[in-house]
């Protein structure tokens, strides 16, 4: 279906793409699958302390599809991080770049994820060659605050990397231990 089904007024006019409907069996099992492997993401789950996340929706770009710089709505449920999955190999498509505060992201692989905050402008250049597929979805974090959630990723990335061995056990549990009282601290659910 026309893509800009599930935009909003303003977005409607920038976005011309196709989207994969929500309501078949298969869409929903498609979203089901990325959602399961992302779960699994000590990455993924550590960057976004996911409360909430939308279904996935699957979007495609043919020649000459693309959409215009815009921000993602805050209506429906509040949308702290906005996702990209990417499900094509960037060799089969040109000119598709997703463009994030109008720094280019360059080509992504496909299983290769964005995370933004959503309330950054982002845009998909046009493209010139081939289709490219991709994955969307919104999540509402645990941790509403950017700067809050940047710093509990940044120390649970630091104790992951510290539990290798050799590592002294209890400086990791404190490690451990203040990243759970900062988090109760600052998760709102």
């Amino acid at each position: 279906m026309d893509g800009d089904t599930t935009s909003g007024t303003q977005s409607a006019r920038a976005t011309h793409n196709w989207q994969l409907p929500a309501e078949p069996v298969a869409a929903r099992q498609a979203g089901e699958i990325v959602l399961d492997a992302l779960g699994c993401s000590p990455l993924f789950v550590g960057a976004a302390l996911p409360f909430e996340v939308s279904p996935p929706l699957v979007n495609r770009y043919e020649v000459g599809n693309g959409f215009g710089t815009r921000v993602d709505t805050a209506i429906r449920i509040r949308r702290d991080l906005s996702a990209a999955l990417f499900l094509a190999e960037p060799d089969i498509h040109e000119g598709d770049e997703l463009a994030i505060a109008d720094q280019q992201d360059g080509k992504q692989a496909a299983v290769d994820q964005l995370l933004d905050p959503a309330s950054t402008l982002h845009r998909v250049d046009s493209v010139r060659h081939g289709v490219r597929v991709a994955a969307f979805f919104s999540i509402s974090s645990m941790v509403r605050d950017e700067s809050d959630r940047t710093n509990l990723f940044e120390l649970d990335m630091a104790i992951q990397s510290l539990s290798g061995e050799g590592c002294d056990m209890d400086d990791l549990v404190r490690l451990t231990s203040v990243y759970h009282n900062l988090l109760r601290r600052w998760a709102e659910v």
